[in-house]
């Protein structure tokens, strides 16, 4: 809220090892700097934007991600979110492999 007190806390649990969180394929990004640049300002505010941890991940050039809420608006020129329906996870690689960068939804 407008005071940085805690709303509400949503967790994504599963019932059984049958039931998991799915992604479909990687989207990129149209204009990718807009969007890191959008990420990094709220990051400022939200701390929405992390560093990855994962080896495998790091190894292939990933060093950020963010969680992207369902039918997020990004920046002009993105879409309006419906490719993202139930939000997804965004990775930035390094500058190396910044073609790399993309959406995993979940599917």
């Amino acid at each position: 809220d407008s005071e940085f007190e805690i709303v509400a806390v949503t967790a994504v649990t599963a019932r059984s090892a049958s039931r998991r969180l799915l992604f479909g394929k990687p989207i990129d990004f149209a204009d990718a700097a807009t969007v890191r640049r959008k990420l990094r300002d709220e990051n400022r505010i939200t701390g929405v934007v992390h560093e990855v941890t994962d080896d495998e991940l790091k190894m292939l050039g990933a060093t950020h991600f963010a969680w992207i809420m369902p039918h997020e608006f990004l920046a002009r020129g993105q879409d309006d979110g419906q490719r993202w329906q139930h939000g997804g996870f965004a990775y930035f690689y390094d500058t190396e492999n910044r073609q790399l960068d993309c959406i995993f939804p979940v599917s």
